[in-house]
């Protein structure tokens, strides 16, 4: 990079940067994470299940606290999301 402008000076006369040996040796982040990405959204859909509950309909409700009992039985009130309830 410049001193003065701190860019490569292919960033500032060409608008993009060069591809080095470096970078063919060593893939790039950006597309590791892709790719896992693509993995993990694929898989998720395999074993996904879609839920849809009535108002009024009993459900049972997992509390994260600590010290109390860890799923409660509650009744949907209403719906506030694509996937998300308001239970009492």
């Amino acid at each position: 990079p410049h001193s003065t402008t701190k860019e490569a000076p292919a960033m500032l006369f060409l608008h993009r940067r060069l591809r080095t040996r470096l970078d063919l040796l060593k893939p790039s982040v950006k597309m590791t994470v892709e790719q896992a990405q693509k993995v993990q959204c694929s898989h998720h859909d395999l074993h996904a299940k879609h839920r849809d509950f009535n108002v009024g309909e009993s459900v049972l409700v997992r509390d994260y606290r600590r010290g109390e009992e860890k799923w409660k039985t509650g009744t949907v009130s209403s719906r506030s999301g694509p996937v998300s309830y308001t239970v009492q």
